[in-house]
């Protein structure tokens, strides 16, 4: 098997999903649709270098002296900072459904329930960190994704079909 393979696996399935939720903001109006355009269109242009980069070694040994800190580098510095673990060993898979829980939680739920429970779950069941402090941190990230397009377009975010099936909606 190549080497490579589980990081060509990752960077493919994220570019995949990033496309996905990108061609998912085509059904917004136009002018909802410009804040995720924003951040899709150099989430998908930086995704397919990293993806170029772990299917072509040449363009690997081109984009390395722009970088400012090697993996390793990051690596080091956590293992020096914090008891957490990096996650070397861990299965591609199990990277994989964390990843996919996320669209798979947007499409259910709708984007700020998502964002919530996706963030409370990671950073207490990833992260490790308390229940306390996770819960804080995932209202803390959703009060923006709920309070921005409500201010900037006079509507909230849609919920999912989950949340009206359950509120009747």
């Amino acid at each position: 098997m190549n080497p490579r393979g589980p990081a060509i696996l990752l960077a493919a399935t994220f570019l995949a999903t990033a496309l996905a939720l990108w061609v998912l903001t085509f059904e917004l109006n136009p002018l909802a649709r410009l804040v995720p355009m924003a951040v899709a269109i150099p989430t998908v242009v930086l995704l397919a270098l990293e993806l170029a980069r772990d299917l072509a070694p040449g363009i690997n040994r081109m984009l390395t002296p722009y970088e400012r800190l090697s993996l390793d580098k990051v690596e080091r510095l956590k293992a020096t900072r914090h008891a957490v673990p990096t996650g070397r060993g861990q299965p591609a898979g199990v990277v994989v459904a964390w990843f996919a829980l996320a669209p798979l939680l947007i499409v259910l739920t709708g984007f700020v329930v998502a964002t919530v429970v996706y963030s409370i779950a990671f950073l207490r069941y990833k992260a490790r960190e308390s229940w306390s402090r996770s819960a804080a941190l995932g209202i803390a990230i959703a009060l923006p994704v709920a309070i921005l397009p409500l201010a900037a377009t006079g509507r909230p975010l849609t919920d999912g079909p989950l949340l009206r099936w359950i509120f009747g909606g």
